[in-house]
This record gives C-alpha cells, structure tokens and sequence, in this order.
C-alpha cells in the first residue's frame, strides 16, 4: 500500500510539471499569436492620405519621424504634441533641431539666469525651443523643450522647477 502512494505522488508529480510545461507553452504561443496579429494590423493599415488627414501627418507618424530623424533627441514634458497640434508647418522646426542636434557649434543664446546650460532659439516667428547639449559632441543626449510664444514664461518656470542634473 505504501509503495503504491509513492508510484502515486511520483505520477502526480510528474503530472504536474508536464502541465506546467504544457501551460508555459500556451502562454508563449498566445504572445506570439497576439504580436503576428498586431504586425499584421499595422501592415493593413492604409498610409496616410490628405484627404484622410486634411493635409496633416497622424500623430503617430509624425512622433515616428522626430524620432528616427533625431534618435538622440529627448523632447521634455509635451512638446511633440503641442507642436503636433499648434504649428502648421513642420519645416522650420525640422530644421531648428537638425542644427540643434547635428550641428556641434550650435549654441543657441542663454537667456535663462538660473540654468545655466539651457540655450533657447525662435522658429516660426511664435515658437520658441528651449534645449541643453550634454557636451558639443555629435551623438550626445540633448534635451529640448517646445512651446508657444504665450507659453514662454511657464516654460522656462517649468525648466527651472525641473532642471536635469547635466544642465544645471
């Protein structure tokens, strides 16, 4: 009787890692079922039109543009969206952060007394782009900051409320 509970719990043991092993198996084939089924969803997905968008890039293209054009580009609190939906040409501030970010020598002016390491500069006569370099090297992280004209007072507020350590 005793040797039989042991064939038991033996068998009941090895049962239950071979469900283990069989549930581990199903949870790794429903991630990949899901993620070939968002793959495949994205490719359906028609490109942009302008008659779709009203001439305007969706949100998501345009973030996937800044961000592969700029990869070292670090845009603070809700720029990418203020611009998304405030500026209507996107040429100048392409430009502004080309210089910004591949342009060792770009400076910009210091127009803030407290954070030294912030430089600001115009684009689109109502925008203003407030950026810190860590150093004058190409390929290092540069943090920026976008906003309005209206907006510029609780920007550079907002700047020296939260300052990152490298532009203190």
């Amino acid at each position: 009787l005793s040797q039989e509970k042991q064939e038991l719990r033996r068998e009941s043991k090895n049962i239950q890692q071979e469900s283990k092993k069989w549930k581990d198996l199903y949870e790794k084939a429903n991630q990949q079922a899901a993620e070939i089924e968002r793959q495949r969803d994205e490719e359906r997905e028609p490109p942009p039109s302008a008659e779709r968008t009203g001439g305007k890039l969706r949100m998501r293209d345009f973030e996937d543009i800044v961000k592969g054009a700029f990869p070292n580009l670090h845009l603070m609190q809700d720029s990418l969206e203020t611009v998304y939906y405030g500026l209507q040409n996107y040429r100048a501030l392409m430009h502004i952060l080309a210089r910004i970010v591949y342009v060792e020598s770009y400076n910009g002016r210091n127009s803030m007394k407290n954070a030294r390491k912030w430089r600001e500069d115009r684009f689109d006569k109502e925008w203003r782009i407030y950026f810190c370099k860590e150093s004058g090297l190409l390929g290092d992280k540069v943090l920026a900051l976008i906003g309005d004209k209206n907006s510029q007072s609780n920007d550079t507020d907002w700047l020296r409320a939260n300052p990152p350590e490298s532009c203190l």
